[in-house]
């Protein structure tokens, strides 16, 4: 630490130390705390700034933890003249730069803390720039880095979302068809099938080579395709010249179908048994 310079000013009562570290103008966090009045001598509003507003604040930007004989330094020079007697405690001291109590100020709810900036604006700043000791050019230019960090929690917290709506999505889809199960409404083959759908929307990963392959199996039109060694567009052909597009009990049926990558659900068909003869015995006929 060089260039210690301090400016002892009084804020509603309460003192307010302004010391210059490598010319720029620093805070003892837990004397602003308690100038705008938050309880045990200011440690709760300190403890904010590397709790619950970190991932706003950046280290060597807006705040800096000092320890050591820049500690030590520190102490000395922010006792010095006040008839006080440095605490012998070694742990770190967490103080301030501008740019840091600005937002911290604006963070706040306290009503003292408008007031603080503009008594900082008025006398405590223009002094120094005065004295020649605060030099703002010095500032290291980071502004970037809180929109990324911010940006980056955004991205985690809608990823998290994310996951929490296709677990969701996989549950109620599993819930439906275990129902219809039990109801005798489909078969075990049919059964196996939607889990591994409702796998596919967890994982978000093809697993249709997964799904059971059997004469009571019902198949989408890709599976169609698969199965017959046709492309989907012609299958897709195939579904409309025999007219089963739509819901056709014993032969096609809609559900929901949900991919990570999309908004929301779009109606699919999968087809019996019964119907994939059909599209395949209309496939020879065309051949």
């Amino acid at each position: 630490m060089t260039d210690l310079i301090q400016l002892r000013e009084t804020f509603k009562g309460m003192p307010l130390t302004t010391v210059t570290i490598h010319d720029r103008p620093a805070w003892n966090a837990r004397e602003v705390g308690e100038a705008i009045g938050y309880a045990q001598r200011g440690k709760r509003f300190a403890s904010q700034i590397t709790g619950e507003w970190a991932d706003e604040f950046i280290e060597g930007q807006d705040y800096k933890v000092i320890g050591g004989k820049e500690l030590q330094a520190f102490k000395a020079l922010y006792f010095k003249g006040t008839g006080s007697v440095p605490l012998a405690s070694n742990r770190g001291m967490l103080v301030l730069f501008e740019s840091g109590l600005h937002l911290a100020l604006v963070k706040t709810r306290k009503p003292k803390g408008v007031q603080l900036r503009r008594f900082l604006a008025d006398k405590v700043l223009p002094q120094l720039v005065r004295t020649g000791s605060y030099r703002a050019e010095a500032e290291p230019q980071l502004p970037d880095l809180r929109e990324q960090r911010l940006q980056q929690k955004a991205d985690l917290e809608a990823r998290r979302v994310a996951v929490l709506e296709r677990n969701a999505q996989a549950e109620a889809l599993r819930e439906a068809v275990r129902a219809l199960h039990n109801l005798g409404q489909i078969d075990a083959a049919t059964l196996a099938a939607y889990e591994v759908q409702a796998a596919e929307l967890v994982t978000g990963r093809d697993l249709s080579h997964l799904k059971p392959v059997g004469p009571t199996t019902w198949l989408t039109p890709t599976e169609i395709g698969r199965k017959l060694g046709l492309s989907g567009y012609r299958v897709g052909r195939l579904i409309t010249e025999l007219g089963l597009r739509g819901d056709f009990p014993g032969l096609a049926r809609s559900y929901p179908h949900t991919r990570p990558h999309m908004d929301r659900p779009v109606q699919c068909f999968a087809y019996s048994p019964a119907a994939v003869r059909r599209i395949e015995a209309a496939a020879l006929a065309g051949a």
